[in-house]
């Protein structure tokens, strides 16, 4: 390996130079020693909506903000929900 060295001016090592097949060798290497992500369950099946059951869903919406703008109903600040995620 020939890796090349920056030295700062006291003659410390601040840097070094990679050759790029070494680089790309050590990555491949890194990626193999990841985790594997699990992977989503996603059904087999996809079944789509009705457009009652969408319209159902909007109609749901539209309650629940005319109920939080009343005040009667408390709405999940942004970090509530990212937690959730």
């Amino acid at each position: 390996m020939d890796f090349q060295y920056i030295i700062d001016e006291k003659g410390r090592k601040s840097s070094v130079i990679v050759p790029i097949k070494e680089w790309e060798r050590r990555e491949r290497l890194l990626e193999k020693k990841k985790p594997a992500k699990p992977k989503p369950k996603i059904s087999d099946e996809y079944v789509p909506r009705t457009k009652q059951e969408i319209l159902d869903g909007i109609s749901r919406a539209v309650e629940e903000v005319k109920l939080a703008r009343a005040g009667k109903l408390k709405l999940k600040t942004w970090d509530e929900i990212k937690d959730e995620l």
